[in-house]
């Protein structure tokens, strides 16, 4: 594209991109949280092709939060190399203060709002786990957050038989950045 008038990548030939897999939650998942995070299905699991790449992981979570609290909710990022563990990638998440929640993603509004409210948040992270060839590294999204109200994913709190409400789908998506 010599005009530069829209975006290049590389091919795998080229020595720039390896291995991709992705995620994808079309159905509606409804989880409670104390503070605790929660699976929601929404996961993909990437298997290196060269040691020592690098892992783009993007992902856009589409949520709805009862109305009436003011318990605020999130998603984190979380990776699992080789069925070793979950764990939290708190380099992804935003910065800690006082007792505030970090996330990788914001959940929608719960304090007032209408139950036919949904919001997507999405972001982009470069992974640099560290892993043997031939190991499969999972990349998860969990809901979590305080309070007990419901959450709801992919869907409003109140998911009407209507053209007034839609469904939508969740996304994760990884590509291998090769070394």
């Amino acid at each position: 594209n010599s005009g530069a008038s829209a975006l290049e990548f590389a091919n795998a030939s080229g020595g720039k991109i390896g291995a991709i897999a992705t995620g994808y939650l079309k159905t509606t998942v409804t989880f409670s949280s104390s503070s605790a995070d929660a699976s929601m299905g929404l996961s993909a699991t990437i298997t290196p092709t060269k040691a020592g790449s690098s892992i783009l992981v993007s992902a856009n979570v589409t949520s709805g939060g009862d109305s009436g609290t003011a318990a605020g909710y999130h998603f984190s990022l979380y990776r699992n190399i080789n069925s070793g563990g979950n764990s939290k990638l708190t380099a992804a998440h935003g910065n800690a203060a006082g007792s505030r929640n970090t996330a990788f993603l914001s959940g929608a509004q719960e304090s007032g709002g209408g139950t036919w409210v949904t919001q997507s948040s999405s972001n982009t992270f470069i992974d640099t786990p560290t892993y043997t060839l031939g190991n499969g590294i999972v990349y998860e999204i969990k809901g979590g957050g305080a309070g007990s109200t419901s959450r709801h994913v992919n869907r409003s709190a109140r998911d009407g038989d209507s053209e007034d409400d839609s469904r939508n789908m969740s996304s994760i998506i990884l590509m291998e950045i090769l070394a």
